[in-house]
């Protein structure tokens, strides 16, 4: 995805590596700071995330200050969609929210503070589909037409009261606290996942396989908001 910046084109999405076989998603589990039953819906939400044709929750990494949720959301957008700017502030307008959130297909919000009416909705939008219009210039009437559907990720330790439809449409993902003989440098981390990268990105194609697999054979007692998440994630 290219974006025009001061003139030049620069892009905001990396290469993956060369995925292995041989690999396990406990891999990345070892290198993150998660309960047990977040890293379940992570991993179905890793898989979901693969699936570009579904609306996708936006997922809300939250913890107290130095349960690491920048760098476990940073990990999982370069497993996915590896960008140079991994990590973004939260938007002060709406075309802003718009060129950030079109310029990539994971999006990553860390330490949001607030949201405001305004971004709820463009969040609401965004994970479900969203069109921008302006005018090219502002010396003629022709349009440029900014669509998309995109997977959000949030850090934050307070983000507020939510309205009650971005609330439907996000899941919380708690990140345990961190003892102090348990903690690893961020140097320490990277370099664990670079060597194993390329086995995670196996592992993680390996159980997209599986659950596509299991896909067409998944019955919900009940359809819930963002029903087809939530069939991705019984299939996994």
């Amino acid at each position: 995805v290219l974006t025009p910046h001061d003139g030049e084109f620069r892009t905001l999405t990396g290469a993956l590596p060369e995925p292995q076989r041989g690999g396990d998603m406990e891999l990345l589990r070892d290198l993150l700071n998660i309960t047990d039953e977040a890293w379940q819906m992570l991993r179905g939400y890793m898989v979901a995330a693969l699936m570009p044709d579904i609306p996708h929750p936006i997922a809300l990494f939250g913890g107290l200050q130095g349960t690491g949720k920048s760098t476990t959301a940073r990990l999982i957008v370069n497993t996915v969609d590896p960008s140079p700017a991994p990590l973004r502030s939260e938007p002060r307008e709406a075309e802003q929210w718009a060129l950030s959130a079109a310029g990539s297909w994971v999006v990553c919000l860390d330490n949001v503070s607030r949201i405001t009416a305004w971004w709820s909705d463009a969040l609401c939008k965004s994970v479900t589909g969203d069109g921008w219009l302006r005018r090219k210039l502002y010396s003629d009437s022709n349009l440029s037409v900014v669509s998309f559907r995109r997977v959000v990720l949030m850090t934050s330790i307070d983000a507020g009261a939510m309205r009650g439809d971005l609330g439907d449409r996000l899941i919380l993902l708690d990140l345990l606290p961190i003892g102090d003989g348990q903690r690893r440098t961020e140097s320490e981390i990277d370099a664990l996942y670079t060597q194993r990268r390329a086995l995670i990105l196996g592992a993680l194609l390996d159980l997209l396989v599986a659950a596509l697999e299991q896909l067409p054979d998944v019955s919900l007692p009940a359809t819930p908001r963002m029903a087809d998440f939530a069939r991705v994630l019984a299939s996994v």
